[in-house]
C-alpha cells in the first residue's frame, strides 16, 4: 500500500490498483461496495481496471490483463495531490482518471467536478485542456456496466449532459468522479453533436497524445473548495483571470448585470445613457460578428473593424 497526502487529503493506493481509503480531513469519504481505482483503461471498447500496482520511485505503475501497463507519475503539495500518464498501451482509445466512488453526494458538481456533504468536499480537477470530464461516448455502454448511476440531473447541472459525460454524478449510495483523456492523433468518424458518422480530423502536438494526462485530487472542508481550487491553478499555472484585483470566482464585479442591446456606433451616447441610468457597468452585444470562430465584425454595422470597436470601447471607459 502506498498513502499520498496534502493538505486535508489522505489517499491510500492498495496492492490490487483500487482505492483502499480517501479521507477528507481525517474522515473517511471512500464507498464502500464498489471498487475505486486512480486509473482504468478503455481500448477495443472495454473498459478495464487494473489488477495490480506498485511504486517506482514517484512513479505508480498499474497491470492490466493481458498485459498491459499504464504509468502515472505521482506528486504531492499542500493542496492536492496530482496524477499524470507518462505512459500507456499502443491500443489505448483512452485513459479514465476513475472511476473513484465517495460518499458525499449532498451537493455533486456534475460539471467542476467536486463532492460536497457531511462538511467536506472531495474533487477532482483537469490540469490541462486534453483531460476532460466524463469518457468517450464509444465507451459509456462499458461503463455503465460497472457504475450504478442514478441517472438524474443534479442541483448545479448547466445542460443535458448524459451521465459517463459528466465530471461527477450521484450514484445509489454516493457519488462517482471520472475524467479522461481520448487520443486524438488519427482520422475518426465520430458522432458531433447528434450527428453521427462526422469525419473528425486528428489534432497535431502533444494535446493528440494520451500522455500528459493530468488531475489533481483534493479533499477539505466544504467551505473551502473553492478557495482550494484556485490554489491548484495558481500552484498549476493555469488560468487564473483577476478582476479588479480579486480572483475572477469570487469577484463580486464578475457577477454584475449587464445591458445586452443590438447596438452601432451611432447609437452608443443612447445606449451608454441607458446603462448608466440604469446602474450598469457593462454592455453587451448580442451578435455582432459574420463569423464565429474567426470573429469578423459585422460589416454593416462596424464597417471599420477594430479600429471602430476601439472607438467604441474607448467611449464606454470614459462612461
Amino acid at each position: 500500500m502506498h498513502t499520498f497526502k496534502s493538505k486535508d487529503t489522505a489517499i491510500t493506493l492498495g496492492a490490487d490498483g483500487s482505492l483502499a481509503s480517501v479521507q477528507a480531513c481525517g474522515q473517511e469519504v471512500l464507498m464502500n461496495g464498489e471498487t475505486s481505482v486512480p486509473v482504468s483503461l478503455l481500448a477495443g471498447l472495454e473498459l478495464l481496471t487494473p489488477v495490480r500496482a506498485q511504486t517506482d520511485g514517484h512513479t505508480l505503475v498499474f497491470f492490466f490483463e493481458g498485459g498491459r501497463e499504464v504509468r502515472l507519475a505521482f506528486a504531492e503539495s499542500d493542496v492536492c495531490v496530482t496524477f499524470e500518464a507518462v505512459e500507456v498501451p499502443e491500443d489505448a482509445d483512452a485513459l479514465m482518471f476513475g472511476p473513484v466512488f465517495v460518499t458525499l453526494d449532498e451537493t455533486v458538481g456534475d460539471v467542476i467536478g467536486v463532492c460536497r456533504g457531511q462538511g467536506l468536499a472531495f474533487g477532482m480537477q483537469a490540469l490541462n485542456i486534453k483531460t476532460v470530464q466524463g469518457i468517450p461516448q464509444e465507451y459509456a455502454g462499458a461503463l455503465k456496466e460497472k457504475v450504478k448511476y442514478k441517472a438524474e440531473n443534479t442541483e448545479i447541472s448547466v445542460g443535458g449532459f448524459t451521465d459517463t459525460a459528466r465530471a461527477a454524478t450521484r450514484v445509489e449510495g454516493g457519488a462517482v468522479l471520472q475524467f479522461s483523456c481520448r487520443r486524438r492523433d488519427r482520422v475518426e468518424y465520430r458522432e458531433v453533436n447528434g450527428v453521427k458518422d462526422c469525419l473528425v480530423l486528428p489534432v497535431k502536438g502533444d494535446d493528440a497524445l494520451i500522455k500528459g494526462a493530468k488531475i489533481a485530487l483534493f479533499a477539505c472542508k466544504e467551505g473551502d473548495a473553492l478557495a482550494r481550487i484556485g490554489a491548484i491553478e495558481i500552484e498549476q499555472n493555469l488560468p487564473h483571470p483577476i478582476i479588479e484585483g480579486e480572483w475572477g470566482k469570487v469577484s463580486r464585479s464578475a457577477m454584475r448585470s449587464y445591458l445586452i442591446s443590438n447596438f452601432y456606433q451611432d447609437d452608443m451616447d443612447f445606449v451608454i445613457e441607458k446603462a448608466k441610468t440604469a446602474g450598469l457597468k457593462y454592455i453587451y452585444h448580442e451578435g455582432p460578428f459574420q463569423s464565429w470562430g474567426h470573429f469578423i465584425w459585422n460589416e454593416d454595422g462596424f464597417p471599420g473593424g477594430d479600429e471602430q470597436i476601439g472607438e467604441i470601447v474607448g467611449k464606454c471607459r470614459e462612461n
